[in-house]
């Protein structure tokens, strides 16, 4: 028999949230890994939301997001470092290592994947107003 134990960000994994910006924490980033057919990388973030960004409530507070960089795509990632205060041109290198431990506002969406609603970090970043 095995037993299993949940942390309360796991009861959270599902919870739907409104659509809008939110104050996240990020929480950790991947250095990367092989997509399935082997020809790009994928960058995994994993954040938590601290509140709404807009309008201050805390009702999906500690619900986790997890979104998704691909290296075919990295201009979705400048928005990121952007909102981190960073100046992003073509010579510009980051490492991913740094990533964890930034708040930052990110746009959530709700989408339909495999029949099931889900949460959906939108590319749209913004630096923390508070």
């Amino acid at each position: 028999m095995a037993l299993v134990q949940f942390t309360a960000k796991d009861l959270l994994r599902d919870k739907i949230v409104d659509p809008g910006m939110y104050l996240v924490h990020i929480d950790e980033c991947s250095n990367g890994e092989a997509s399935k057919d082997g020809r790009s990388v994928n960058y995994t973030v994993e954040a938590t939301i601290i509140k709404n960004a807009d309008n201050g409530s805390e009702e999906f507070a500690g619900v986790p997001l997890v979104w998704n960089f691909n290296s075919k795509a990295m201009g979705f990632m400048k928005g990121l470092f952007e909102a981190f205060g960073e100046v992003v041109t073509v010579e510009s290198r980051f490492d991913t290592n740094g990533i964890p431990g930034h708040k930052v506002e990110v746009q959530v969406l709700n989408d339909t994947y495999n029949n099931k609603m889900q949460n959906k970090v939108q590319h749209n970043y913004r630096k923390p107003r508070d």
